[in-house]
Formats: C-alpha cells, sequence, structure tokens
C-alpha cells in the first residue's frame, strides 16, 4: 500500500504545478516552436510525469493482481506463430503478445505494453476532455479504473478503448462508435454490449432518455437468466454456463451502489446542471444515471457487474463536468469533499487482497 501512497503523492505535487500554470484545464496550444528555443508549458510536463509515473507502476509490477500469473505464465501461449489467431474472439491481447515476443522473451515486456496502453488511452482522453485533468487523474485511480487493470487485463484493456471512443459520441461518429466498440470487443467480449449505448445518450429529450433507461433497467433486473444466456452464446459457451459459477451468484456491496449515485446526486444539489447545451456534457450527465443505474441492476451479481466497468468510467470525465458548474464558493468546498470521500472508497473497495501488496519486477 505504501508505494500507491507515494504515487498518490507525487501525483499530488504535480498536480498542483498543473492547477498552478494552467487551472487544471490543459490548452490546446501545448508547444511553441521558435528559432531559437522549444518550450514545453509546466503544466503539460507535469501531466506527462503523471502519465509515467503511472504507467511505470502498472507495467513494472510483478505478480500484483489477480490475472497476473495467468498472463504471465501463459505469454508464450499467448504469442505462439502456430496458432491462428483469428480463430479467436479476444485476438487483441494475442496481437500484443506477439509484439512482445519480437521485442523480447521477457513476458514482462507483454505486461508492460498492456499497461502502457491502457494508460495510455485513458489519459488522453483526460487530457482533451477534462475540465479539470487534477481530479480526473485522481479520479482514474479513486474510482478503481488504475488498480482494476491490475485483476482483469483483458476487460481494462477493453474499456480504455471504450473511453477513448467515447469522442465519437461527442463528434456523432457513429460509424466510428461502431469501430471503437469492436475492437474494444476484440480485447474483450463484453465491450460489445455498449454498441447502443450512442444512440441511448444522444437522445435530445431529457425525460424521454430518463424514461427509456429506467424502463431498460427494471427489465434488465429482472431477466438475469436471459442475460446469462445471451453471454454464453457470445462466448461460446458449452460446458459450463456463466449463471453456474459462483461469483455470477454473489451480491455487490450495498456501498459501491450507493457510491455510484453520488454522481446523480451532484447534478441536483446544490445546483441543478441538467438543464445545460453543451452536447459533451449532456452527454456526460446522461453516463451518470447510466452508471448508477447499471450498477443497481447488477447489485446482486458480481459477474453482471463487471459490466459497469465501463460506465463507472465516464466519472473520470463527469464528475469534473458537473463540478464546473457548480459556483466558486461550492467548488471551493465540493473538489477536495469529493476527492477525500472517493480516495475512502477507493481504499475500502477499489483496493483487494491482490493488489494491496505491490513489488515491482526490477
Amino acid at each position: 500500500m505504501s508505494a500507491y501512497i507515494l504515487m498518490l503523492l507525487a501525483m499530488l505535487i504535480l498536480g498542483v504545478i498543473i492547477l498552478y500554470d494552467s487551472k487544471g484545464k490543459l490548452s490546446n496550444k501545448k508547444v511553441s516552436f521558435s528559432a531559437k528555443k522549444f518550450l514545453i508549458p509546466r503544466s503539460l510536463i507535469a501531466f506527462y510525469l503523471i502519465t509515467l509515473i503511472l504507467v511505470c507502476v502498472a507495467g513494472f509490477r510483478y505478480d500484483v493482481g489477480a490475472d497476473f500469473r495467468s498472463y504471465y505464465n501463459n505469454f508464450t501461449y499467448y504469442a505462439d506463430d502456430s496458432i491462428n489467431i483469428f480463430k479467436e474472439n479476444e485476438i487483441a491481447i494475442r496481437i500484443i503478445a506477439k509484439i512482445a515476443s519480437s521485442i523480447g522473451t521477457s513476458a514482462q515486456i507483454y505486461i508492460f505494453i498492456c499497461s502502457a496502453i491502457t494508460v495510455f488511452l485513458f489519459m488522453v482522453t483526460i487530457k482533451r476532455y477534462s475540465d479539470n485533468v487534477v481530479i480526473s487523474c485522481f479520479l482514474y485511480v479513486f474510482l478503481g479504473m488504475f488498480l482494476g487493470s491490475f485483476n482483469a487485463v483483458r476487460q481494462y484493456l477493453a474499456c480504455s478503448v471504450i473511453f477513448f471512443s467515447m469522442r465519437y459520441i461527442f463528434e456523432e461518429c457513429w460509424k466510428k462508435w461502431i469501430i471503437g466498440v469492436v475492437c474494444a470487443f476484440f480485447c474483450h467480449t463484453s465491450a460489445i454490449i455498449l454498441l447502443p449505448l450512442y444512440w441511448l445518450v444522444r437522445i435530445k429529450d431529457r425525460k424521454k432518455f430518463i424514461i427509456i433507461a429506467v424502463m431498460l433497467s427494471v427489465i434488465a433486473f429482472f431477466s438475469y437468466d436471459r442475460i446469462f444466456a445471451l453471454i454464453d452464446q457470445i462466448k461460446g459457451n458449452v460446458n459450463r454456463s456463466v449463471a453456474d459459477r459462483i461469483y455470477a451468484q454473489n451480491s455487490v456491496n450495498f456501498f459501491r451502489v450507493l457510491v455510484s449515485w453520488a454522481p446523480v446526486a451532484l447534478c441536483y444539489f446544490p445546483k441543478n446542471v441538467l438543464e445545460v447545451e453543451n452536447i459533451r456534457d449532456a452527454i456526460l450527465f446522461k453516463f451518470v444515471f447510466l452508471a448508477a443505474a447499471l450498477q443497481t441492476v447488477s447489485m446482486n451479481s458480481t459477474y453482471l457487474a463487471r459490466f459497469c466497468t465501463y460506465t463507472t468510467a465516464t466519472g473520470i470525465l463527469s464528475i469534473p463536468a458537473l463540478i464546473k458548474y457548480q459556483s466558486q464558493s461550492n467548488r471551493r468546498i465540493l473538489i477536495p469533499l469529493i476527492l477525500i470521500l472517493y480516495f475512502i472508497y477507493w481504499t475500502a473497495e477499489a483496493t483487494g487482497p491482490y493488489t494491496i501488496n505491490y513489488q515491482m519486477c526490477l
């Protein structure tokens, strides 16, 4: 745990530099060139250093995470040239393994590349779309996205692709969104369920969106058997159904459900921010409702709760956007309060037995 605290302290110091230099919002004009000098703003250097720290902590970990041993020990199998990768559903992990094997024989290279891609896709999206990159960087950790990638490599790789592809929802490029979801599907088959989200969150009428979202949530809540059957069909499960697995029948900690509804409360208190004209913000606020609804729907199955990863990640952008619409006096209270409360959540729920004891390969 001490390694993560040191990481957070380094992020805090660099975050102060970003806030001092740019008030948390990185400008699009980042680098200036001239005949005599090459200038990079301090805020951008600090942001890149935060990214580098996250990549190194994730990429140089050793035997940290529930899935680490599985990927580490199966590296040679994944990189085997005799296997036709196109016969597999989740071919991305094999492609990365083949790239890693062309660089060296150590499985640690494989782990590092997976981690670097995951962190990079999250951070480049934060850099471009966050209203406060410092808050977003900490939320990336506190919402469980960072350590979650230690436990479920393929799914969080897919999650990073979806998070990166959110730009296509903002920019109304449905064809590119489909490509993004397909790419995420090649990382983890669960990503395919996100395909309709483009049209759902782009519903302009807020009341219509809420009604549809509530109806879908109620139907899903009472349709576990059909959902499990659909998952079996997608994954090609023949001998053993998803429903027969222990974690498919275990309930989610109710604390996690409550936390998912916190941003929804922020939409109304202390100021109603739902009536906004900014398309990106309106879409992000819809994701706030979807994240809470999906977490509630899956509360009786830890397996289905894994699908919440995709919508939970949107809080990295939506929470700073919500804060932006508050008064300056409210922001002074909300920002430290939110970060402290999510830090408590992270220490209580997001960390776990497989990630708590960190060690490096070096």
